[in-house]
């Protein structure tokens, strides 16, 4: 088995409050629990079509997988090129074959408002292979204003902007400042984004909220603002201070990472800023929940830090990770009201892990997610697993190999987003190998 330092350990397991793991997972060839893993593209292939086509020298962390066999990621070129790219993959095969690719968004290209794409950030894909970006541009093409923009690309189509630096909300009260944090998108619910606006006319403070937009398509037609900075947090004495990671469910149950602080502190001038985590419906955001928070703020239904992004189900369930749970240094993976792993605890195979990444869930509720297990050595093993409501699967672990790679898996990157499991259970993932080269990793069930 190939194995990882403490050194390495706390170096893949870094994750931020609106900030992607870009590290750390496990792998395996065909697994005893029903699946095969199979290698699509590796770090010097081409990706995308045409003059948008690059040489993959680095994959940028995340990947999705949609209906219809559709897998998106990104990539850099030796260039620091960053592009966005969507394969279309036949999983009727025994073995999985690309029939199709195409680039969805590279920097350096100018979109249909005339903007440059210098880069692009968040970003997230639905069940149908349609995206939506926050674009960074070289110039903005609206006013002379060098800010970020909210772009939606419909599969197979260009890519519009939908909120950018000027536009009016709030019957025309305020305008879009240009600053964005995470966002998802959902086929059911549209997207959700974290957005700043300012005030139409000088004279009052930036505000910054968790915006809703039902329909990409219409653009700007209906913009529900469903929590904003210096909201309450139901039944505390807390306001939000802050937005972090976002997911929403196909039935419309949404959950966000908030900092908030008591408002009797920032009346004084300090503020002890504590991280939690919210869930709530589209249609009603005002009866909002806390699912977890830390012990300053009583009334959670479970107590410890968030820091880590939660994960929607299609009915509804919230997952999501929890450090320093009830008060103690264990890590625990919760569902709902329901804990389904601690550190603390014995696992699978009898082992103590020292930490959990915070997972993807399939349509039928299965849930899946990484674990990172410090030997007595001082090394530390990955394992991928799966959970089904009644008990823990091993899938993969570092150190196995799949069908098509000679070299053993040294790394696999896994929950960098939230849609990391299709309709069918297929898995997505990315994984580093002992040749040191890194590739886009499918597990297939069988």
């Amino acid at each position: 088995m190939v194995d990882y330092s403490r050194r390495d350990f706390i170096r893949m397991t870094g994750y931020a409050l609106g900030g992607v793991l870009l590290t750390g997972c496990g792998g395996g060839g065909s697994s005893p629990n029903g699946y095969r893993f199979y290698r699509l593209k590796a770090t010097g292939d081409t990706a995308g079509d045409g003059a948008r086509a690059m040489t993959i020298a680095d994959f940028g962390g995340s990947v999705h997988i949609s209906d219809g066999g559709v897998i998106t990621f990104d990539a850099y070129d030796a260039g620091k090129r960053h592009g966005l790219f969507q394969l279309e993959v036949d999983f009727d095969r025994y073995k999985p074959l690309i029939v199709r690719q195409e680039t969805s968004l590279i920097s350096g290209e100018v979109l249909n408002d005339l903007r440059v794409v210098r880069d692009f950030a968040a970003h997230d894909v639905d069940g149908l292979g349609n995206i939506a970006a926050i674009v960074q541009p070289k110039a903005s093409g609206k006013n002379g204003h060098y800010f970020g923009g909210l772009y939606y690309k419909r599969r197979h189509a260009d890519v519009v902007p939908i909120l950018i630096y000027g536009d009016e909300l709030d019957d025309g009260d305020t305008i879009a400042g240009g600053h964005f944090g995470d966002l998802a998108l959902c086929e059911n619910n549209g997207i959700l984004v974290v957005a700043n606006h300012l005030p139409k006319t000088p004279g009052s403070g930036t505000g910054r909220g968790l915006i809703h937009l039902p329909d990409p398509a219409g653009g700007l037609t209906t913009v529900n603002r469903l929590l904003g900075v210096e909201d309450f947090i139901n039944r505390t004495d807390h306001l939000i201070q802050g937005f972090g990671l976002v997911d929403v469910g196909l039935n419309g149950v949404f959950a966000v990472n908030a900092s908030a602080a008591p408002s009797d502190l920032l009346t004084a001038g300090s503020v002890d800023t504590q991280h939690c985590l919210l869930t709530a419906h589209l249609s009603a955001p005002n009866d909002h929940m806390l699912l977890a928070a830390p012990s300053a703020i009583a009334t959670s239904l479970h107590t410890g830090g968030i820091s880590y992004g939660p994960r929607v189900g299609a009915d509804g369930t919230v997952f999501t990770k929890v450090g320093g749970f009830e008060g103690n240094n264990a890590e625990a993976l919760v569902k709902d009201g329901e804990v389904i792993r601690r550190t603390d605890m014995a696992g699978l195979y009898g082992e103590y892990a020292a930490s959990f990444t915070s997972g993807a869930t399939a349509a039928d509720g299965t849930y899946y997610y990484t674990q990172y297990v410090e030997n007595a050595n001082g090394t530390v093993s990955i394992d991928l697993l799966m959970y089904d409501g009644s008990g823990h699967h091993l899938l993969l672990s570092v150190g196995d190999r799949i069908a098509n790679v000679d070299e053993p898996i040294a790394n696999i990157i896994f929950s960098t987003t939230t849609n990391h499991v299709d309709g069918n259970n297929r898995i997505v993932m990315l994984c580093q190998f002992a040749d040191e080269t890194t590739g886009l990793v499918v597990g297939v069930p069988v």
